[in-house]
């Protein structure tokens, strides 16, 4: 994700999604009335994307065979008492090659439950059993979940069962038919980490799991990195902001991960009113000097020009920005081989674009090329 001489700035993927000339004539189009939209494929499935989102207590799922282009009509997956729904909690997505799994987290319950699909999304059942092993223990809504492609996945959440907020996480490694016993990743000295900033969860090439989240050392809100192997002595995180943000209050926006050109994690992510995007190996970089809710995938960000309502844009490293939507929140975006899907929400209804065609002239070098910034 970043270009390889440290001469030059390196520069980072901002999903401002970038319309190139072949995808210009793209069109959002409106899929169904929802809220926090989250979108997944599988390598192995060319040209397949998987959408879910939420209305009310309801679970919704729609299928791309074409890329994203178009999505069928959504179908029903379930229903969670008092679904929490707003500021990045909502369901999450995974896909693996035996089964599809949608979690998400009910206020009545504050518990992580999960609906497996081992048909491709044409039938679905509840799991029996909630993914944390404490009751109530996730109450505060937010989650991540992601899959190696295979047979395992990750589920990482913002965990209360100490009274204080501690990242925990359970594997999978049949494809979401059963769950690990619950794996405190990290616990503030502090007390607690940032109480409503939502984690990311990503498998790399090694086999190893990056999860991302905003820390809290008693004064400041710094958004760290934690990189573990499954089944080894989980490290301490480390710190990605150069600086620090000293506040008061959660800014709810947790950033997103993706995955460079060297299978390293790279974090999108807000401190202040500006966007970065940083790598535990190349120093951050400034994306956007005012921006929100920013969503990383391959060499593409998109994220929000304004706090939490407002225009969206497009990016692709060393190409000027691109607006998408004039008024958007919670965007989310996918990287597939026919380019990047963004998916986002505006006037309670879920809306798609792509694939966007955002490729530049093939490079020798494994990261992007420098970019102007955004003024």
């Amino acid at each position: 994700m970043f270009a390889k001489p440290l001469g030059k700035l390196v520069a980072v993927i901002v999903v401002m999604l970038v319309l190139g000339p072949a995808s210009s004539s793209l069109a959002a189009a409106p899929i169904a009335k929802g809220h926090q939209p989250q979108l997944a494929s599988l390598a192995a499935e060319a040209g397949t994307v998987y959408l879910t989102f939420g209305d009310g207590e309801t679970l919704f799922f729609a299928r791309s065979g074409d890329a994203g282009r178009t999505f069928s009509d959504p179908m029903m997956v379930g229903t969670v008492p008092h679904l929490m729904l707003g500021m990045r909690r909502g369901p999450r997505i995974a896909v693996t090659r035996d089964a599809m799994i949608i979690a998400a987290i009910g206020q009545e319950t504050g518990n992580l439950v999960a609906f497996r699909s081992p048909d491709h999304g044409r039938s679905w059942q509840p799991e029996a059993s909630p993914i944390n092993d404490a009751p109530k223990s996730a109450r505060e809504g937010l989650h991540a979940l992601a899959s190696d492609g295979e047979d395992s996945l990750v589920a990482v959440w913002l965990d209360l069962r100490a009274n204080q907020t501690q990242l925990y996480a359970s594997l999978s490694a049949d494809s979401g038919a059963t769950w690990s016993r619950n794996i405190l990743l990290y616990a503030s000295p502090a007390g607690h980490i940032c109480e409503c900033c939502h984690p990311s969860a990503i498998f790399l090439p090694d086999g190893r799991i990056a999860v991302l989240f905003r820390n809290f050392d008693g004064v400041n809100r710094d958004m760290y990195l934690l990189t573990f192997t499954p089944g080894k002595e989980i490290p301490a995180p480390v710190q990605l902001d150069a600086s620090h943000w000293p506040l008061n209050a959660c800014p709810m926006d947790g950033g997103s991960l993706t995955v460079s050109t060297r299978g390293e994690p790279v974090a999108a992510y807000r401190r202040q009113s500006a966007i970065y995007a940083a790598s535990p190996d190349l120093p951050e970089k400034r994306i956007a000097i005012t921006g929100s809710q920013p969503a990383a995938g391959g060499d593409d960000v998109a994220y929000l020009s304004s706090r939490h309502t407002g225009p969206l844009w497009v990016e692709h490293a060393g190409s000027p920005p691109r607006k998408l939507a004039e008024d958007a929140t919670d965007p989310v975006l996918l990287q597939t081989p026919a380019g990047a899907v963004v998916a986002y929400e505006s006037d309670n209804h879920i809306f798609t674009i792509g694939p966007l065609d955002t490729r530049l002239p093939a490079r020798k070098d494994t990261g992007l090329p420098s970019r102007r910034e955004q003024p």
